[in-house]
C-alpha cells in the first residue's frame, strides 16, 4: 500500500497536478500588475533605500511547497515621477539587488526593463533559482518574481504564473 501511495504522489507531482497550486487572480498597485498566485496571498510592505531614494515596496505573495511567487509594486516618489531617467536607475538597481541577494555578480549590462531574467545563485537555504521581471509603470516600479530551490522550481507549474502575468509597463 505504501508503494502505491508513493507512486500516486510521484505521478501527481511530475504531472503538475499538485493540489498545492490553487491559482487565484490577484491585482496589485491599483491594477498595474495582475496575475495569478498559487494560494491565498499575503502582502508585505517595506521601505527600502535604493538609488538614493526611499520607496515603499509592497510584495503580494504566496507559497506553494518550496516555491515563492510574488507580484510587487513601489509607487514612485514625486522626485522620480518627474525624472524618468532617475526612475529607470532605481529600477535597474532593483534588478542588481536580486543578483547581489543571491551572491551573484550582476551582469553588465543588466537585463532590460520588462525583460524576464533568471539567476542561479545561493541564498540562506542553499542553491536557489530565481526568475523575475522588473519594469516601470507610469507611476511605479513593478515586478514579478518566482523563487525556489532548483529542484522545487523544476517540478512546479511556474509557466501558469508567467502566462497569466499582465504588467502595465510604460518603458
Amino acid at each position: 500500500m505504501l508503494r502505491l501511495v508513493t507512486i500516486v504522489l510521484s505521478v501527481l507531482v511530475l504531472s503538475g497536478c499538485s493540489p498545492q497550486f490553487d491559482w487565484r487572480v490577484v491585482s496589485v498597485g491599483d491594477g498595474v500588475v495582475t496575475g495569478v498566485l498559487p494560494d491565498r496571498p499575503r502582502t508585505e510592505t517595506q521601505q527600502v533605500a535604493i538609488g538614493g531614494h526611499s520607496i515603499d515596496l509592497s510584495m503580494t505573495m504566496a507559497e506553494a511547497g518550496d516555491v515563492l511567487f510574488a507580484l510587487g509594486h513601489a509607487p514612485l516618489p514625486d522626485a522620480l515621477l518627474s525624472d524618468r531617467e532617475a526612475a529607470r536607475t532605481v529600477a535597474y538597481e532593483l534588478i542588481a539587488s536580486f543578483y547581489n541577494n543571491l551572491n551573484v555578480v550582476p551582469p553588465d549590462p543588466l537585463p532590460a526593463l520588462g525583460e524576464r531574467f533568471v539567476i542561479e545563485g545561493t541564498g540562506p537555504a542553499g542553491p536557489m533559482h530565481l526568475e523575475a521581471v522588473v519594469g516601470l509603470g507610469r507611476s511605479a516600479v513593478i515586478e514579478a518574481v518566482v523563487m525556489a530551490t532548483q529542484q522545487a522550481y523544476a517540478q512546479a507549474p511556474v509557466q501558469d504564473f508567467w502566462n497569466e502575468l499582465k504588467m502595465g509597463l510604460s518603458d
